[in-house]
């Protein structure tokens, strides 16, 4: 049995090397191998494997777009037989619209784009020669990228429907207001579905209104990200959730996938 996983740094469980007292200095020193090796273990898609008696499959990573989950996707599951696709559960939490993936030549790779201003788009520019500035004027719509959003949930839900597949779907920073209505879709009953919002909630806070989280990791960038820093949910550093609110997200999406199945 298995099951699949999709998204961003929050799936992954990029940050969880990091220890309640850690300095900065440390925790950048652990680096990403360190993540990958707890990951396994703490990140929240690995305890519901493990809780499912299942392997999980990855294709989250950080900074990545929805775009390249998609992609990935189409990977995956066009090479799978489908005898192969028996006994598998999917879980996608989808990010925040300002990212992409572009083809880079001297890479022969994808490299992921994240959009917005600040360290983002100096770090764009150097790493995969792609000019933030000039896409966000010209070619980037919030609007017009939840509604292909939309339609690819929609079209993935035929798909694993026709497969046999049992597949979920998450927000993961920001609630989306998508055109389709999928019955998928986990928290859907809440006003705000996002994992970030959920936990903001259960800690008793839920701002009337709040920026759209485009995770430059700046405290201006949302209200709700350095709300979570100072309850431990989130580290300092990175403003990635700790082993506690990995577990926290574990538990949550457990039951509501639970009450699903009912």
């Amino acid at each position: 049995m298995t099951l699949v996983t999709f998204g961003c740094s929050w799936t992954f469980g990029v940050g969880l090397h990091y220890e309640e007292g850690m300095t900065e200095i440390d925790y950048r020193k652990s680096g990403k191998m360190t993540d990958r090796e707890v990951s396994k273990e703490y990140a929240w898609r690995s305890i519901l494997a493990d809780r499912w008696g299942m392997e999980n499959k990855n294709f989250a990573v950080m900074g990545s777009s929805n775009e390249r989950q998609f992609r990935m996707a189409t990977r995956y599951f066009g090479d799978l037989p489908k005898r192969k696709l028996e006994n598998t559960t999917v879980i996608w939490a989808l990010t925040v619209t300002p990212r992409t993936e572009v083809w880079y030549n001297s890479k022969q790779d994808y490299v992921n784009v994240l959009f917005g201003n600040g360290w983002g788009k100096d770090a764009m520019k150097e790493r995969a020669q792609f000019d933030v500035k000039h896409h966000i004027t010209h070619h980037y719509n919030h609007e017009q990228k939840v509604i292909l959003l939309s339609q690819q949930i929609k079209f993935w839900d035929k798909f694993f429907a026709l497969a046999g597949i049992k597949n979920y779907w998450l927000d993961t920073f920001n609630h989306h207001n998508y055109d389709y209505k999928s019955p998928n879709m986990l928290f859907d009953d809440k006003p705000q579905r996002d994992l970030l919002s959920l936990r903001c909630a259960d800690r008793g806070y839920a701002p009337k209104a709040d920026g759209y989280h485009v995770s430059q990791f700046a405290d201006s960038d949302s209200s709700r990200v350095p709300y979570l820093v100072k309850q431990g949910d989130l580290n300092p550093y990175s403003y990635h959730p700790t082993k506690s609110c990995h577990a926290w997200f574990a538990d949550k999406i457990h039951d509501e996938i639970a009450n699903i199945r009912v």
